[in-house]
């Protein structure tokens, strides 16, 4: 959330998420909207399969639990 409300304080919000960045001790250049964008895609899937596995870890009837998890796959 803070890229986002970091473009407020500057005039070309554009210019945060197209800054080039160095990976140290690789020499590899990503702007930071890659970064921006794995991190929340790391965090997301984070998130879903914790959600998963303590759903199905704590539920009373297991086979109910996993079919609950039909529509997502």
């Amino acid at each position: 959330m803070f890229p986002t409300l970091a473009c407020f304080f500057f005039v070309n919000s554009n210019e945060i998420y197209a800054t080039k960045i160095t990976v140290p001790g690789m020499d590899f250049e990503v702007e930071a909207r890659d970064i921006f964008i794995g991190f929340a895609f790391i965090t997301g899937i984070h998130f879903n399969l914790e959600n998963i596995y303590v759903g199905i870890r704590r539920a009373e009837n297991k086979l109910y639990a996993l079919g609950c998890l039909l529509p997502y796959a």
